[in-house]
């Protein structure tokens, strides 16, 4: 029996942290961010509880020395997989994703994202190409793009004011029209859309 709590005790917090950083990762609903930290602090629990119940086993019963072993591993991999989940929960809350689209007929020879503290710098992008980027704040203030092809210059702010733990509240497709002309599309309402 108490070798099943600890069994138990292990699994809970595995499966239910992967079902909850799934169903974040494929819809970004908030209810699974909170959820998470939940299942962290309770998962902590449950394993402590699981590591008691086995240390009462162990000592009443000491021929099941290999469901021990087995049992300590799966109870020790909750801390490795909670932690590479809330690095990838991490990462992806504190970067800015930016598409840029070029719909005009050239190449767009210099496109620079500037940040209120950092900026970056993309390589030029050809007539119809579009590139994927990701943008990681410093600070807090404006987020504009500048983009220039055969000394034309265009600007626009892709964002009125963004913070170092944005969210991808800010995520935006930047569509570079004929005349240098820049159209911001805020990518979490055109998901919503789909």
């Amino acid at each position: 029996m108490l070798i099943t709590l600890s069994y138990i005790s292990a699994l809970l917090p595995l499966l239910f942290g992967t079902l909850i950083f799934l169903g974040w990762y494929f819809t970004r609903f908030l209810i699974f961010w909170l959820l998470g930290i939940y299942t962290i602090i309770i998962g902590t629990v449950l394993v402590l509880f699981g590591f008691v119940t086995l240390l009462i086993h162990s000592f009443r019963n000491q021929k099941s020395f290999w469901k021990q072993r087995l049992v300590i591993i799966m109870l020790l991999l909750n801390f490795p997989v909670a932690t590479l989940y809330t690095f990838i929960v991490l990462d992806v809350e504190t970067r800015i994703e930016l598409e840029i689209v070029n719909h005009t007929q050239r190449t767009l020879d210099s496109i620079v994202i500037q940040g209120p503290v950092n900026k970056i710098t993309l390589e030029p992008i050809s007539s119809g190409q579009q590139v994927k980027t990701y943008f990681y704040p410093e600070g807090e203030g404006l987020l504009e793009i500048f983009v220039s092809s055969d000394k034309q210059k265009a600007e626009a702010i892709i964002d009125g004011y963004i913070t170092k733990f944005p969210s991808n509240m800010h995520d935006s497709k930047i569509i570079v029209g004929s005349n240098l002309e820049i159209t911001v599309i805020n990518l979490l309402e055109e998901r919503k859309t789909r």
